[in-house]
């Protein structure tokens, strides 16, 4: 124990008190928002970002923002990736598939 106690330049009171340590409220709080805010991203498909992720968890009664969902997702490596819209038509002279003249 003091090996590894000087080894890792830690007091021996300093140790015990770190393994016998409960979670903080907070900590409970954001393990639990990570697993909602993956849980809600995988349910999109990868298609939400924060800003519809952060109105689904209000919706389950969790009062954060929309920056603070957006940090969550970077630490879990999440980014919404939005489908690409088809190109339109620019012909000249084409409305409703009808060609003036």
């Amino acid at each position: 124990m003091e090996k590894m106690c000087s080894v890792f330049q830690v007091s021996r009171s300093g140790y015990y008190k770190w393994r016998t340590a409960k979670p903080t409220p907070q900590a409970i709080l954001k393990a639990l928002l990570l697993k909602r805010i993956a849980y809600h991203f995988d349910a999109s498909q990868g298609r939400y970002g924060s800003p519809k992720i952060t109105i689904l968890l209000e919706r389950e009664g969790y009062k954060i923002s929309e920056r603070t969902i957006g940090k969550y997702m970077r630490e879990l490596g999440l980014r919404s990736c939005n489908a690409k819209r088809a190109p339109q038509s620019t012909k000249k002279g084409q409305h409703n598939g009808k060609e003036e003249h």
